[in-house]
């Protein structure tokens, strides 16, 4: 669109400012002049996001929370086992992060347990791509979304998530008192056999002597030595117990990592920054050597290279980078470690244990040797009677203790809210898309429409070529070619007042008199050919002797537009192939001849520059013409019509609304002033688009038709 505000003349005026309502006047007369491109464009980007939005699959997210750090500690009202290692298993120590918990939350071993459970088709990777586990800030609650195409589906997926971690997190604290089963197992049938050995040994002996007691003194120092071998007996036993779960707490330890991470800090990436740095000094230099010069210079050219190379990598650079991690101890290897550092006291205290009952066995030991032989066999297989049923009796209590801290093992992760299918959000959301898409679509329609103005030069109406050439506008000619009917019958009455005005400002309003009119245009099409016609039959129409000339000798229309034959022509006389009276040609309209353009010649400009051209006009002046029009070639492309325009009274230049660049009519101004011809009269302005105004009437007559000249 030209800039009504601009001047072809390069003048500085500074443009008036305009109000809101003339702005969006100026708008609103741009999208009615572009209404056809812009309803196939905003059909078209409306059609097209119609089509996405119902052919995108649909998919919903659930959400489940769970708490975390819920593990219990045992009080004092607790009952403990006689086990204190396996009282230590149904507790889960330590408080960790919610960021450590989400982390664990996604790793592999859970989402394959949530794809077997389930029966999913997918991979641990891809069903984790559709699961976000994020902690709520500072609270111990964990938000658990599922994404998938069935609400039904999203919620299973996310209640799995939390099921199969909370029970992941039991079994790390049961596989401990697994492995007390393990050997435990191992030695009850051990014990069994014992234990009956020492009560057969006791029968048999008591059978063969005869012996039933012995004294109270000998039974109290037995049974004394026979309380030190059941707590030495009981002490190994721990030992041995301890030392098998330090074995698998040391081999489960070292399956896993010691730390996992943390919160992440986000930060924006300086290589980015640096990017828009040289871009923005890129930006700057190249808009110095715009103004320097023009956009095919090899200067202009290399800075938008460089331009766009920096624009692509700061597209391929992140625009944030993880600038820290903190790093928090695995809850899991954490557990495991405080265990076996409980199992390695355990094992000091049960080593200093055997070594006070050995010292005080040998205490013992020293006074049994000193009973008859036959007590002392009696004593000694009591004594093992007793430490045997001790020993099988203590793995009993053991073995169901370890029982109950298997089926006991707790987690201290809880499930608070279940995700429910009813409660699953859609993605997207049709309605917005199609909202903010119609938006969209609005703006980037308004967006090329104003690119299309701006890159559009055409002059489309008097108002705007008043304002780009400063310059007095000879006369506006409308547009004929509607296709509205109706419109056509004023508008062709309209054409002719206009072609009246145009000839009385020419020639009836001026104080010298004009005999020579030549007409051009600064393109080819700009209908300067049929206007001249135009002109001389309206000048013959009002009774004047008017000859037309074709000066266009390397693209003649005349002859066409008026069905005559082109023979002996303007460039036969300028030739001397032929005389003036013998090229001349009458037309159907009395008072009108034509000298048609002749031989054609490939540089006719010597011919049309020569005196015999001058000699020309002059001879059809003494033969009583009393106006002559001149069809010349178009400015820009030849220089045949400043030839001839320095030898008329005056040149009109014609300006086609619909087509003409209006800084090639711009430059046809500054071309014709620079060749020191003075006698530009102005610019007709041709096909102008009209609108069926109130006027209109004084066009056509009573029953449509138009009027006739008076």
């Amino acid at each position: 669109m030209i800039n009504v505000y601009q001047t072809a003349l390069g003048s500085s005026r500074k443009p008036p400012v305009r109000d809101a309502f003339a702005l969006l006047g100026e708008w609103a007369g741009i999208l009615n002049r572009r209404k056809r491109i812009a309803l196939i464009a905003l059909g078209s980007l409306l059609a097209l996001l119609l089509i996405m939005v119902l052919t995108t699959p649909k998919s919903y997210t659930s959400d489940a929370s769970v708490i975390v750090g819920m593990g219990r500690q045992p009080n004092s009202g607790d009952a403990p086992t006689n086990l204190p290692i396996l009282n230590a298993l149904m507790v889960v120590s330590g408080i960790q992060t919610g960021e450590t918990y989400a982390e664990l939350m996604t790793e592999a071993p859970i989402a394959s347990r949530v794809i077997r459970q389930l029966g999913l088709k997918t991979s641990d990777r891809g069903l984790l791509s559709k699961v976000k586990v994020e902690p709520v800030n500072n609270t111990s609650i964990i938000r658990i979304s599922a994404t998938w195409s069935s609400p039904q589906m999203s919620a299973q997926i996310a209640n799995a998530f939390a099921t199969a971690f909370i029970a992941h997190e039991r079994n790390l604290v049961a596989s401990q008192a697994e492995t007390a089963l393990s050997f435990l197992s191992a030695e009850m049938p051990a014990a069994a056999r014992r234990q009956s050995d020492a009560d057969g040994a006791l029968s048999a002996f008591q059978r063969s002597h005869h012996v039933a007691d012995m004294s109270t003194q000998a039974q109290a120092t037995v049974n004394a030595l026979t309380a030190l071998d059941v707590k030495s007996g009981q002490l190994l036993l721990d030992r041995r117990q301890v030392e098998a779960e330090l074995r698998s707490d040391v081999a489960q330890s070292n399956a896993i990592q010691p730390t996992t991470s943390g919160s992440q800090s986000l930060s924006p990436n300086p290589v980015v920054q640096e990017l828009r740095t040289q871009l923005s000094q890129v930006d700057t230099q190249l808009g110095e050597a715009r103004r320097m010069y023009t956009e095919r210079h090899p200067a202009v050219i290399a800075l938008l290279d460089q331009q766009q190379q920096i624009a692509q990598e700061i597209a391929r650079e992140p625009a944030t980078i993880v600038s820290g991690t903190s790093t928090v101890v695995n809850p899991a290897y954490e557990q495991l470690t405080e265990q076996a550092t409980g199992y390695r006291t355990q094992m000091a205290s049960d080593a200093a244990g055997l070594a006070e009952v050995a010292a005080q066995r040998k205490v013992l030991m020293g006074q049994i040797k000193l009973l008859p032989d036959e007590t002392l066999q009696l004593a000694e297989l009591e004594r093992n009677a007793r430490q045997a049923e001790a020993v099988y009796g203590a793995l009993q209590q053991r073995t169901s203790d370890a029982l109950i801290a298997k089926s006991t093992a707790i987690s201290d992760v809880t499930v608070t809210q279940a995700a429910d299918p009813a409660d699953a959000v859609s993605h997207p959301s049709r309605f917005a898309i199609l909202l903010i898409g119609a938006l969209v679509s609005f703006i980037l329609v308004v967006t090329l429409i104003a690119v299309l103005e701006y890159l559009d030069k055409r002059a489309r109406s008097e108002q705007e070529i008043r304002a780009v050439f400063g310059r007095h506008v000879l006369g506006v000619l409308p547009d004929l070619e509607v296709s509205d009917g109706h419109s056509l019958p004023w508008l062709r009455a309209m054409a002719l007042e206009s072609l009246l005005q145009l000839v009385r400002s020419i020639w009836f309003a001026r104080s010298r008199e004009l005999r020579s009119v030549a007409f051009t245009s600064p393109g080819v099409g700009d209908g300067k050919s049929t206007l001249a016609i135009n002109v001389a039959w309206t000048l013959a129409e009002m009774h004047q002797r008017v000859l037309l000339i074709d000066a266009d000798l390397r693209r003649p229309m005349l002859h066409k537009l008026l069905d005559v034959t082109n023979g002996f022509g303007l460039a036969d006389v300028l030739s001397g192939a032929s005389t003036f009276k013998e090229s001349v040609q009458s037309t159907e309209l009395r008072g009108l001849d034509l000298l048609t353009s002749g031989t054609p010649l490939s540089t006719p400009v010597h011919l049309l520059q020569s005196g015999d051209f001058d000699k020309l006009l002059r001879e059809a002046k003494a033969d009583g013409y009393q106006r002559i029009i001149i069809d010349l070639p178009a400015v820009m492309p030849v220089v045949d019509a400043a030839a001839v325009a320095e030898k008329v009274d005056g040149t009109i230049l014609v300006v086609s609304a619909s087509t003409t660049n209006a800084e090639a009519a711009s430059q046809a101004v500054s071309y014709v002033e620079g060749l020191g011809i003075t006698n530009l009269l102005g610019l007709v302005v041709n096909r102008v688009r009209r609108e069926t105004g109130a006027d209109a009437g004084y066009y056509v007559g009573t029953q449509g038709a138009p009027l006739a000249l008076p």
